[in-house]
């Protein structure tokens, strides 16, 4: 089956995208807990996250107390914030790629870390179970590889520390 993988090439829109995203500009994102509270609206993190916005509120205290243009100011700024995250789109991609049984696109997008096995679609699914529902073997076992990985490296470091440490007491005999 690996044979058969190695013939296939992601999706064109992925590689587009994974191409763009190293000369894209982050735009007024600083960070991710920036990203996630602009998401949520949650303006106590966006004011610890950016210091533009808490200069901005400190100028007008009770700007957000108002209703009106505030709250569509708010709204403007948190979707400036959110547009350049690109990871709506690399889900959007994902799940595409579960429908197809792409297998080339859902490894190049796991390798690229953009996603994981148990990324969840708006129904909450992960991408796994989405694969297993709708009998795409290929993707199910590339996802299921994923999921026994990402289980097996807390135990590889642990096993790594073991056996430097055990290294290091026999470095110190020798």
């Amino acid at each position: 089956m690996a044979d058969e993988d190695d013939d296939e090439e992601p999706a064109q829109v992925v590689m587009d995208m994974l191409a763009q995203e190293k000369f894209r500009h982050k735009g007024p994102v600083k960070s991710a807990a920036q990203l996630e509270a602009a998401f949520a609206k949650d303006v106590p993190v966006l004011i610890v996250q950016d210091k533009n916005f808490d200069a901005a509120l400190k100028e007008d205290p009770g700007i957000l107390q108002e209703h009106g243009a505030a709250y569509e100011a708010l709204g403007l700024y948190c979707a400036t914030v959110t547009a350049f995250d690109l990871a709506p789109q690399f889900l959007r991609e994902a799940l595409k790629a579960v429908v197809r049984d792409d297998v080339a696109t859902i490894s190049k997008l796991l390798d690229e870390r953009k996603i994981a096995w148990d990324t969840r679609n708006q129904g909450g699914q992960t991408l796994l179970e989405l694969a297993i529902q709708r009998s795409r073997l290929r993707v199910q076992k590339r996802l299921e590889d994923s999921k026994r990985a990402q289980k097996l490296r807390p135990l590889k470091k642990k096993i790594l520390a073991a056996v430097a440490l055990e290294q290091g007491k026999f470095g110190a005999l020798l």
